[in-house]
């Protein structure tokens, strides 16, 4: 029986130094009958774009199912990942950012997934996700939805995220692909493959590493950026609020507010406050209304830490 080939997308930007353990991981699949598609975003000539052609150059030497991609200038995610996906010869889609990893099994195990409850190619899965910061284990990335209320949990963003989905090439296209945002990118192409009519199941087994470096504090710049990619999430979601009820609405709302007061929590307490304040009247009685105190103990503790550094 003649294996279907399946097309990893791998866009890279800034990453030259761990992007070539991305491939590596997909390479060293159980699964063979694959291509890893590298999406170089850096510009031409740039010097993340030379350090990255050099990190290429073994890969693309000793394994023929890698190809190498270079875009004229930076252009963001959704086009690289798009220029990925229109080069693409497989069957089947999955994603991997520079930084992360597949677990050995990812592909073979979601294919079999897959053809078990899409036997007719007409939905797309995800699978749990392991997140980790150096060599410690912060937490597992799980999926939980309401299927009898598909589009809620994805306008909601209740299901999670790049590097665990698979999917037939064919739903991608037939949905236009990505659109170009500055957040949210897979959030958008999920909400559209869900209102497309197309189904879903989540995959109950860690296949995927997320690798985190350490926080630091945030520019101003990147605040700026980040609250405009929140907003325009949330854009998109109040154009779904006629078919949700009262308390669907409410629930949108406050984790809309929470993710603004978290974006502004270490540079602007004033603007954080009155947004965890929206919050928590949206939704009163919530664990994650809990976490904001607790976030302003330990920015606090961190701070006095300085402090009593800086005094020696």
């Amino acid at each position: 029986m003649k294996l279907e080939k399946i097309s990893v997308i791998i866009p890279t930007f800034n990453r030259s130094s761990s992007v070539k353990f991305a491939v590596y991981s997909v390479l060293k699949q159980t699964y063979k009958n694959l291509e890893v598609i590298v999406v170089d975003d850096n510009g031409l000539g740039s010097e993340q774009n030379l350090l990255t052609k050099e990190a290429m150059q073994e890969l693309l030497i000793n394994d023929q199912r890698v190809k190498y991609i270079e875009l004229e200038k930076n252009s963001g995610g959704s086009i690289a990942r798009n220029i990925g996906i229109e080069v693409s010869g497989g069957k089947y889609i999955s994603f991997l950012d520079d930084d992360d990893e597949y677990y050995s099994t990812k592909l073979e195990r979601q294919l079999e997934f897959y053809k078990t409850v899409f036997p007719k190619n007409d939905g797309f899965i995800n699978c749990q996700m392991e997140v980790y910061s150096g060599n410690r284990l912060v937490r597992t990335v799980k999926t939980e939805v309401d299927e009898s209320n598909l589009l809620f949990s994805a306008v909601s963003e209740k299901i999670l995220g790049t590097p665990s989905l698979f999917l037939p090439r064919s739903l991608i296209f037939s949905v236009n692909l990505f659109t170009d945002r500055i957040k949210g990118q897979e959030w958008d192409l999920i909400v559209k493959l869900v209102d497309k009519g197309y189904g879903f199941k989540h995959m109950a087994e860690k296949l995927v590493r997320i690798n985190i470096s350490e926080n630091s504090i945030t520019s101003e710049g990147k605040i700026d950026k980040k609250v405009k990619g929140i907003e325009n999430i949330y854009l998109k979601q109040c154009s779904y609020f006629s078919a949700f009820s009262t308390k669907e609405i409410a629930k949108i709302n406050h984790s809309h507010y929470l993710k603004l007061s978290d974006a502004y929590l270490t540079e602007n307490f004033k603007k954080s406050l009155k947004y965890y304040i929206e919050a928590v009247k949206s939704v009163f009685f919530s664990i994650d209304n809990l976490k904001y105190p607790v976030k302003l103990i330990i920015i606090k503790m961190h701070l006095l830490g300085i402090k009593k550094f800086i005094r020696g």
